[in-house]
């Protein structure tokens, strides 16, 4: 099925609300089991997937950075992909910055546009409320990724680590690219 990124609607979730909370979840959990796939790591047992459930709007709605949460949607109304944002304060050039933690788009719908319409959609975000820049991670080896965002202008520092975001991935080594887009303000 081809999809119309024209027709395609991104918005910022609200974590308030329970049906927005309910799709951040379930897709947190989607890819969160891709990743484990990926990486050849255990998947979530049940129990782990009510704690992960329970867990993940908590952790996005701590006060001491803000979240900010864009939801790409067809027009069937379906929510088709995700960006998953924290806005923290550069004391370097004392504007904030947005860090793109997860960007997923479901399986039906890759290749399409919607990543491009995505990330796209962020960036026309943080001009209008006056971030200084864009900054994400992508693996080495995920060649479309790195592709996708230096065509949308964003320059990467190669980094080789162990993943620092999962205590108990201590396995998973990963050649990482550190990208940025900076906006002239």
């Amino acid at each position: 099925m081809s999809i119309d990124t024209r027709e395609v609607l991104v918005r910022l979730a609200d974590l308030k609300d329970l049906n927005d909370k309910q799709i951040v979840e379930d897709l947190h959990l989607i890819m969160q089991a891709e990743g484990r796939t990926r990486y050849g790591l255990k998947q979530l047992s049940e129990t782990d997937i009510v704690v992960h459930r329970q867990g993940i709007c908590k952790y996005l709605q701590r006060t001491e950075f803000e979240s900010v949460i864009f939801l790409a949607i067809n027009d069937q109304n379906t929510v088709i992909g995700i960006a998953i944002c924290q806005s923290v304060l550069s004391t370097w050039a004392l504007q904030r910055v947005l860090n793109v933690h997860d960007l997923f788009v479901k399986v039906a719908a890759r290749r399409q546009g919607i990543a491009r319409r995505l990330v796209t959609e962020i960036a026309n975000w943080c001009k209008a409320n006056s971030y200084a820049c864009i900054k994400l991670e992508t693996t080495l080896d995920n060649l479309a990724a790195r592709k996708l965002y230096q065509s949308l202008g964003f320059s990467g520092v190669f980094l080789d680590v162990l993943n620092p975001d999962f205590p108990n991935w201590e396995s998973v080594r990963s050649a990482v690219i550190q990208m940025r887009l900076n906006f002239d303000l």
